[in-house]
């Protein structure tokens, strides 16, 4: 929904449609209940409640229309403008504020995005079409501010780039530094593919404060190097949001799925060729949060860290067996402290282990700070 700027009287006329309707009988337009049920259950493999965030499913949403539309050969015929994406409650009665038109089909890969603001639901599966009047980005994004979106969370996608990307402006373009950014349209799996998504999801992300996820944060008392409560659940969850953001059709990245062996945090599967209701697994991912201090901000000690590392490689030895997975990952978001960070260390008396089993290591600095990421990246 635009988010008025408070910049604007509060009685302008201009922001008055953003109030319900009373005698509307779809006052939600395309981003109605079944659509964002389906899709959140598409991508988020779960069967959500109704206040699943908005952001979770259109990040999954949009980045498969995009990856859809890459894949058409048309693609390579549209312009090279970059496009936008207003993520609405209520997109028809911001739609007829802005002029747009309805495009009843954006999500097969039959609709050119360039050069245009798009208005939808989270399931974008319908939406509204404004061209813009301008063709660079830096005048695109004065159109959008203009047009009093500026502080509305925004979604870009720029052809131009080098790395297929879609940024993601949660706080609006208004505020262009605070961006998180996901690389899109990986289409054949491998390792190096699975480390850009992930690489590109921690440093825009979760590497330091300033990189927040959305409006959220994986962190209670940064300064303090507290982390929030249910720490493992946030960081998976969007772990998995980067996944499906990054591989498109015939991947998806599930979770959670009951086995012999317990639970897997993370699998990025695809359907069997020839061998019906059967999946290919290509990656089975399990992830650990290592710890300095609690959610209740009482001291975790090394041994605990330690017994967590190994319990999680034992998870993604056996996941991957059971499976018969192509490739196991043990990710470790490493939220400790500056005096007790070892570092790559920390995985010592695992690595031959590891190295045998044929599980992939990964460590995920976050900082507290900025400033702590600055003293270590270019300490001597």
């Amino acid at each position: 929904m635009i988010q008025p700027d408070p910049s604007k009287s509060p009685g302008n006329e201009a922001f008055s449609a953003n109030l319900v309707d009373p005698t509307d009988t779809n006052p939600i337009g395309s981003a109605n209940i079944g659509d964002m049920m389906s899709v959140a259950h598409d991508n988020l493999g779960l069967d959500p409640e109704i206040d699943v965030p908005s952001d979770w499913i259109a990040i999954q949403s949009i980045a498969k229309a995009v990856s859809a539309r890459i894949r058409n050969d048309d693609f390579e015929s549209d312009t090279n403008r970059l496009s936008a994406f207003l993520i609405s409650d209520r997109p028809r009665t911001d739609a007829e504020r802005l002029s747009a038109q309805k495009e009843p089909i954006v999500d097969n890969g039959s609709i050119a995005f360039a050069g245009s603001l798009w208005i939808a639901g989270p399931a974008f599966r319908s939406a509204y079409m404004r061209s813009f009047s301008k063709t660079s980005a830096s005048e695109i994004f004065e159109e959008l501010e203009e047009l009093g979106l500026g502080r509305s969370p925004m979604f870009v996608f720029d052809p131009n780039a080098t790395d297929l990307e879609l940024r993601y402006y949660p706080n609006g373009i208004a505020d262009a530094d605070t961006v998180q950014l996901f690389l899109i349209s990986q289409h054949e799996f491998s390792i190096e593919a699975l480390d850009r998504v992930l690489q590109r999801f921690h440093e825009t992300s979760i590497r330091t404060p300033d990189a927040k996820i959305g409006r959220e944060g994986p962190w209670q008392n940064a300064a303090g190097y507290v982390p929030r409560p249910d720490t493992e659940a946030f960081l998976q969850n969007w772990t998995k949001i980067a996944i499906n953001a990054g591989f498109q059709a015939p991947y998806s990245c599930e979770f959670e799925k009951p086995g012999t062996e317990g639970r897997c945090d993370l699998m990025l599967v695809s359907k069997h060729p020839t061998q019906p209701n059967t999946q290919v697994h290509h990656a089975v991912m399990e992830l650990k949060v290592l710890r300095s201090r609690n959610s209740s901000d009482n001291p975790v000690s090394k041994t605990v860290n330690d017994a967590a590392i190994e319990k999680g490689l034992g998870q993604a030895i056996a996941y991957k067996t059971e499976q018969n997975a192509e490739l196991a990952m043990l990710c470790c978001f490493d939220m400790r402290s500056m005096d007790l960070c070892d570092n790559d260390s920390c995985f010592k008396p695992i690595e031959n282990s590891a190295k045998t089993a044929g599980v992939e290591l990964r460590r995920y600095r976050m900082y507290g700070s900025s400033e702590d990421f600055r003293k270590e990246a270019y300490r001597g």
